[in-house]
Order: structure tokens, then C-alpha cells, then sequence
């Protein structure tokens, strides 16, 4: 997190893209489920 101007910029790594990493793991549905969460976290505080 960082600011730019008078914007705050969240930067962090897609749950998806880290669970493609560890392919193994079986973590992409509970992933794809963070993500979204994250998202609609991050839409509404816009």
C-alpha cells in the first residue's frame, strides 16, 4: 500500500496466481473465492 498523488495504491499478489504456483496444493477453488471476495472488498471501498 502506498500513496501516489492523493490516491492510495493497493498492491498484492492474486490469491489464483498463488495457488497456480502450488498446483499440488488444491488450493484454486478456495483461492478463486478470496479473490472475488477481495475484489467486490476493494469495489466498494472506492
Amino acid at each position: 500500500m502506498h500513496t501516489e498523488g492523493d490516491k492510495t495504491i493497493v498492491t498484492l499478489a492474486r490469491p489464483t496466481m498463488i495457488a497456480d504456483m502450488l498446483p499440488d496444493a488444491g488450493l484454486n477453488e478456495l483461492a478463486t473465492e478470496v479473490e472475488e471476495t477481495l475484489k467486490k472488498v476493494m469495489a466498494a471501498a472506492v
